[in-house]
C-alpha cells in the first residue's frame, strides 16, 4: 500500500483569522457516492449539477450514476458495491433497496417523509405560495388546487397555496 503524504498543518492567515491550510487533493480520502436519480427530469439533473459544483469546490468524490428504474439490476449491483452513501430520490416508505446496505442515505425527491432519512428538496410551501401569488395578481377570484394527498411535496405546496389564499381573505 502505497504511502500519503500528510497534509501541511501549519496556520494560514486568511483575513485576519487563522485556518488550517487546505489538504491537496492527493491526501484526501476518495468518498464514493451513490447517485441513484431519474436524470430525465430537469430538476434531477439541476441537483446533479449542484453535486457536482459541490464536488468541485469541497471534497474528491467518485461518483456511480444509477437512473432508477431498473430495480432488479440496481439491487444486485447494490449488493457488491463498496460505498460510502447514497443519494436517490425515494419513492416508496420501505425501500428494501437503499435499507439492505445500512449505508447513509439522502433524499432528494421529496416524496414521502422517511424517519432518520435527510430531505434535500425545493421549498415546496413557497413553491405553493408563489403560485398563489400569481394568480391573485392577476385578478383571479376564485381558487382550487388539485393535489396528489399521498406525495409529500404536493401536500406542502397544498398548504403554501391555501395559506397565501386565506392571507388574502379568500378561500380555496
Amino acid at each position: 500500500m502505497a504511502k500519503t503524504r500528510k497534509a501541511n498543518k501549519r496556520p494560514v492567515e486568511t483575513e485576519s483569522r487563522a485556518t488550517r491550510a487546505p489538504m491537496s487533493a492527493a491526501t484526501r480520502r476518495v468518498r464514493h457516492v451513490a447517485l441513484i436519480v431519474d436524470t430525465a427530469v430537469a430538476p434531477r439533473r439541476q441537483m446533479l449539477r449542484g453535486v457536482a459544483q459541490y464536488i468541485q469546490e469541497h471534497e474528491p468524490w467518485a461518483v456511480y450514476l444509477k437512473p432508477v428504474g431498473v430495480e432488479k439490476a440496481l439491487r444486485d449491483w447494490l449488493l457488491h458495491w463498496e460505498g460510502d452513501g447514497i443519494i436517490a430520490a425515494v419513492h416508496e416508505p420501505d425501500n428494501p433497496l437503499l435499507k439492505q446496505r445500512g449505508l447513509p442515505v439522502v433524499d432528494v425527491a421529496g416524496a414521502i417523509t422517511l424517519p432518520g432519512v435527510p430531505l434535500i428538496h425545493a421549498n415546496d410551501f413557497s413553491i405553493g405560495r408563489v403560485g398563489a401569488e400569481h394568480l391573485l395578481e392577476r385578478g383571479f377570484r376564485h381558487f382550487g388546487f388539485l393535489e396528489q394527498p399521498d406525495k409529500y411535496w404536493s401536500v406542502r405546496r397544498r398548504d403554501g397555496f391555501i395559506s397565501a389564499i386565506k392571507q388574502k381573505g379568500h378561500t380555496c
